[in-house]
Parts: structure tokens; C-alpha cells; sequence
């Protein structure tokens, strides 16, 4: 079983693939486990359609797979993508394989991401609208809270007029309809 299967084609997504093989050294000097020890195939995909996501980390437990799923356009955009989101993604797998009942971005997964070089943040502050100008807007609703707007999809738009409440991540107010 490789360690890693990957298909890079630009330069930024071979640095964001040697990062994750470095990331992989790691982990096997801290004597931890990684996914092939376990039986597992970790792939690394590099996608443009989220305008919310960086990247996500998926375990699929049934085909014996992990993925590491990256914004294409924002990897080839920002210069600091793979310190922070690559690191990120990277240590929920090892978490997933050594730690699987830590809390998703708990002390166990701090400590990882210390230990790879990257930021123990878990929100990213990249502008991915931006980067897909061509799509249709899916936000219609207009919140704020003491620091700023918020544009709010017709889904989670329902659930806050059925008496949800939503706040924001920066000032920790609640959103309120403008």
C-alpha cells in the first residue's frame, strides 16, 4: 500500500503533496500510527467548489479510505494555504487514525498541528467568493451583529426564523435580520 495517492499537477499542489509526505515522516518518528499502518489509504484531492470550505478531512470507514479534500484556487491563491490549511486537514486524519475519540478541534488536535508547524486555528480567512466570481449567490439573507454583516443562506435563514439562534465567530453576538 503507497503512503500517499495523490495527482498533482501544478506546482503549489506537488508543495501541498511533499508537505503531507514531510507531515507523514513526522508522525512516524512521534512513534504515532499512520492511515496504511492501520490498513488505510489516505489520498490528497485538490477541488475549487466550496465557498465556505478550505479543505475537509473525511474518513470512510466502509472503503478504508481517508481524503484530504483541498480548495484548488484558494492552494494556487494564498500563500500561506498549505502552513495552514494543509496542516489542519492533515492533523484531523492522524487524529482520525491515533485519537478517534478526541473532539475534532480539542486539545489533541492543537497539540498536532503544533507539532506539524501550522496554526491550531479552525476557522480560515480566505475570500473564496472571490475566487468563483461565476456562481450563482446563494445568499439572499442579510444579518449583522456588532462587528459586521452577514450573508445567510435560505436554509439556515428558516431555521433562525423557526427561533434558531446563530452567532457570530468574531464578536460572539447573535445575529440578528437586518
Amino acid at each position: 500500500m503507497k503512503q500517499l495517492y495523490s495527482n498533482p499537477t501544478t506546482t503549489n499542489q506537488r508543495k501541498a503533496e511533499r508537505k503531507v509526505i514531510e507531515m507523514l515522516k513526522i508522525v512516524q518518528l512521534e512513534g504515532l500510527q499512520r492511515p496504511k499502518d492501520i490498513g488505510v489509504e489516505l489520498t490528497l484531492r485538490f477541488d475549487g467548489k466550496s465557498d465556505i470550505t478550505t479543505g475537509t478531512a473525511l474518513y470512510k470507514h466502509d472503503q478504508k479510505q481517508m481524503i484530504i479534500k483541498l480548495h484548488g484556487k484558494a492552494l494556487e491563491t494564498y500563500e500561506d494555504f498549505i502552513e495552514d490549511t494543509v496542516v489542519h486537514e492533515f492533523a484531523h486524519i492522524i487524529q482520525f487514525t491515533n485519537f478517534p475519540s478526541a473532539k475534532p478541534h480539542g486539545k489533541t488536535f492543537k497539540k498536532l498541528c503544533r507539532l506539524f508547524g501550522g496554526k491550531q486555528d479552525t476557522t480560515h480567512k480566505y475570500d473564496l467568493k472571490a475566487l468563483s466570481p461565476n456562481k450563482i449567490k446563494k445568499f439572499k439573507h442579510i444579518y449583522h451583529c456588532n462587528c459586521m454583516e452577514h450573508e445567510i443562506s435560505p436554509l439556515i435563514h428558516g431555521r433562525m426564523l423557526k427561533g434558531q439562534v446563530r452567532s457570530c465567530r468574531n464578536c460572539k453576538s447573535n445575529l440578528v435580520i437586518k
